[in-house]
């Protein structure tokens, strides 16, 4: 830290992962940072430089960003699993939070789920975390049919990466839903990478995808153990990078009793229709550059090559500019008696935007999970 002329460095390791710093008189230094499992948390700090160590303002797994100083203020955007985004101040003094804005005053927050941060390891002793949403008035006396919502959970609970996946309705509905942050993954090297080698490494014998799949058997064997959920009805959801680790998974393990997917899907086919940038690109994270070369490679990688997979219900619901790479995948699981429905939303690109799309999407998800979760019968149990 620079103090006038003078460097004074801070060795504590609260200031590591510094996110934001801001000046305050009598020369104490407020900074931000993220910290806890996967950065789960937000912190405040302040500290006088060459004087004592720093000291915790503020500690909460609440999401806060966009701050900006104003006088002995952080004033922050600011989001709880259970609360959409508001402003508030934050004390530069002790931590305090005051409420400046609220946009939407009358979100009934009372009325959410119960909502249960979890943190755990998986099979190579990587942490993550996510967020467990149970009904209202669950009291522990049933298996609950679970819904896997990916990829990031931080900040206000909506439907995940894309926001398909209604976590509060479908928790109202009676589903333990588990908001999943997807795990991180670093590659066993003495060096640093640079972004190309990154993604190199994470395809090979695809690590990467392993980590996450080892993370979510894990948490979910220890909600069976746990007695909250059934593990014969598990489904798993995604957009994007959360529809690779899904179909992954549903080539790769029988966790799963059914699957919706908002954009599809992993294959040779998918690199055909995606043009030569993209075809590239993909090639030099380590993709096969063509057929011969790739036939070990998508019986792992592709659900339409996976000859073990296990056969389960899946709804797929692309966007116009994205739906003919769903179409092998699609052509091959139904040929082959997968229960499997396609649905196509026009004027829509890589994360749908139309109210009236999004709508549809939601009830949608939340009928046919009721249905292929056989929700009303362990409404009875």
């Amino acid at each position: 830290m620079q103090v006038g002329p003078k460097a004074v460095p801070c060795t504590y390791e609260a200031c590591s992962g510094v996110a934001n710093l801001w000046w305050q008189p009598q020369g104490t230094l407020v900074f931000q940072r993220r910290a806890g499992v996967d950065g789960s948390l937000t912190q405040f700090y302040a500290w006088t430089p060459g004087r004592d160590r720093p000291r915790l303002l503020l500690g909460t797994t609440d999401a806060l960003f966009g701050c900006r100083e104003s006088g002995e203020e952080i004033v922050c955007a600011q989001e709880t699993s259970v609360t959409p985004r508001h402003l508030v101040a934050v004390s530069a003094r002790d931590g305090s939070r005051r409420i400046i804005f609220d946009p939407n005053p009358d979100y009934p927050a009372a009325e959410a789920g119960i909502v249960r941060r979890l943190e755990w390891a998986n099979s190579a002793g990587v942490k993550t975390y996510g967020d467990l949403v149970l009904p209202r008035q669950y009291r522990g006396d049933r298996r609950l049919p679970l819904v896997i919502v990916q990829y990031e959970s931080r900040g206000f609970l909506r439907g995940g990466t894309g926001d398909e996946y209604p976590i509060q309705a479908l928790a109202a509905n009676g589903f333990a839903v588990l908001s999943f942050n997807r795990t991180p993954w670093q590659p066993n090297v003495d060096h640093p990478v640079g972004e190309d080698e990154y993604l190199r490494l994470s395809m090979e014998d695809f690590a990467d995808r392993r980590n996450i799949l080892s993370s979510l058997t894990a948490i979910i064997r220890q909600l069976d153990r746990d007695r909250v959920i059934d593990p014969a009805r598990v489904a798993i959801t995604g957009q994007s990078d959360g529809a690779v680790t899904a179909t992954f998974a549903l080539a790769n393990t029988r966790l799963f009793s059914a699957a919706i997917l908002s954009t599809c899907c992993e294959g040779e086919a998918m690199l055909q229709q995606s043009g030569e940038s993209y075809d590239d690109f993909y090639v030099r994270m380590g993709y096969p550059a063509n057929h011969a070369a790739g036939r070990e490679f998508w019986r792992q990688g592709s659900l339409a090559e996976a000859e073990g997979a296990k056969p389960v219900p899946l709804l797929i619901q692309a966007a116009s500019s994205e739906f003919r790479m769903s179409l092998a995948t699609y052509r091959e699981l139904k040929r082959r008696g997968w229960p499997i429905e396609f649905y196509v939303y026009p004027d829509e690109g890589h994360v749908k935007l139309h109210p009236s799309h999004r709508l549809a999407i939601y009830n949608r998800n939340i009928d046919w999970l009721d249905h292929h979760l056989d929700l009303s019968g362990s409404r009875k149990r």
